[in-house]
């Protein structure tokens, strides 16, 4: 049963919580700021030096059309590392990073696009969060006070979003200048 678990991290956008896989993430991070790209549109933040390397700092909040209310202090970075979205690593900021948690595949349950036409294409699913929870307790009879509480969260495909994002659309024409462009 452990090969129907998937390790996924449940973030804050807005005000609502949604799940992102976590192999994607190589790490969590206080917030970033980067210089400012030419022409880039609100949700890119710009480009960075992170650790020796030049990353493309991307806000999930602004990208998805959601206002940006979360205080600073509370934005967490989410460091996708090179190879795994493009051939460069890239961080994404996010309102708030509540933890990582474990849900089962068979929990991902469909969801209804008319509803939610702008993230056809961006979302996995839906997943019931106490429905783990539920499992854990009828197999090995404990029970968690912490995650009583059920919600319903939607499960972002990230590397959807990001790869739909940034295809083909950060420039870099000389040494040391970048821009944003087609």
């Amino acid at each position: 049963m452990a090969n129907d678990l998937i390790s996924v991290v449940e973030i804050i956008l807005d005000s609502d919580h949604y799940l992102i896989d976590s192999d994607l993430i190589n790490r969590f991070v206080k917030p970033i700021s980067g210089k400012k790209l030419y022409n880039a549109p609100p949700y890119i933040l710009g480009i960075a030096d992170y650790e020796g390397e030049v990353i493309t700092l991307v806000d999930i909040t602004l990208l998805l059309g959601f206002e940006d209310k979360a205080d600073v202090s509370s934005k967490r970075t989410l460091i996708i590392p090179a190879g795994v979205i493009s051939e460069y690593a890239m961080a994404i900021t996010v309102d708030y990073v509540c933890g990582v948690r474990s849900i089962r595949k068979s929990d991902i349950m469909p969801v209804d696009f008319s509803v939610i036409e702008k993230l056809q294409g961006y979302v996995k699913g839906v997943v019931r969060t106490g429905a783990f929870m539920d499992h854990v307790k009828r197999t090995t009879g404990r029970s968690y006070e912490s995650d009583s509480e059920e919600e319903m969260l939607l499960y972002l495909d990230i590397r959807s979003i990001l790869t739909g994002l940034l295809a083909g659309c950060l420039r870099k024409p000389m040494s040391g200048f970048y821009y944003w462009g087609n």
